[in-house]
């Protein structure tokens, strides 16, 4: 499936906004479907949601990028289920959400240099708390770089990529048979968006033991 992103020019879009008041509204179509349309300066522009929704997709912001995704977002990845407090067994890991937090400022707990991140106007910062065990009989270097498919979704079936990883030893850890590590990633989203679940995906350094996607409902 495709997806597409779109880089914002924060000063060009506050200048199109003050024009588009007196702009002539214009008749378009994307895919067959009827979309508002406005004239500005010879030049014919539409919201980026209203073409997303034409093309059956949703508008998710990915570190800064506004991003055109399938309807459904990180909602199409399914991997292995569980819910809030639930330990999940992969076979190879075991992967527990342990505590979910909406707050407006965070202190890091688990990195090894400490500081408070505070969420923008307009915007909560969630912060899912995680424990993830090594159930192998060897010793596994493992990612916890937030990267992958990891994501946040919402009610609205909007996706958010993780704000910060609070961390312990960095984006890799050697993990030991049977060792656990606690950490939590912290994601910004609107003020009114619920959110709905976490898709992390556990992913080895080594290509060895493949790479797994977990969903965990935090309702």
């Amino acid at each position: 499936m495709k997806s597409y992103r779109v880089i914002i020019c924060i000063g060009s879009v506050v200048g199109i906004a003050a024009l588009a008041w007196g702009a002539q509204i214009v008749r378009t179509s994307i895919n067959g479907k009827a979309v508002p349309g406005r004239m500005i300066g010879g030049s014919v522009y539409v919201k980026l949601s209203d073409v997303a929704k034409a093309l059956n997709q949703n508008v998710s912001t990915q570190s800064g990028t506004y991003v055109v995704a399938p309807a459904g977002g990180a909602n199409m990845i399914q991997g292995t289920k569980g819910k809030k407090g639930e330990e999940l067994f992969t076979g190879k890991w075991k992967f527990t959400v342990t505590d979910v937090q909406r707050v407006g400022k965070y202190m890091l707990r688990f990195a090894d240099s400490k500081f408070e991140l505070t969420a923008e106007s307009g915007q909560d910062l969630v912060v899912v708390t995680c424990r993830f065990k090594n159930a192998v009989n060897k010793s596994v270097n493992m990612y916890f770089n937030g990267l992958q498919n990891t994501s946040l979704t919402d009610m609205s079936e909007q996706s958010y990529k993780p704000k910060w990883m609070d961390v312990s030893g960095g984006v890799a850890s050697v993990m030991l048979p049977g060792s656990a590590k606690e950490f939590a990633i912290v994601f910004s989203v609107p003020e009114g968006a619920e959110e709905k679940d976490l898709v992390y995906t556990v992913e080895p350094v080594s290509s060895e033991f493949g790479v797994v996607d977990l969903r965990i409902s935090l309702k």
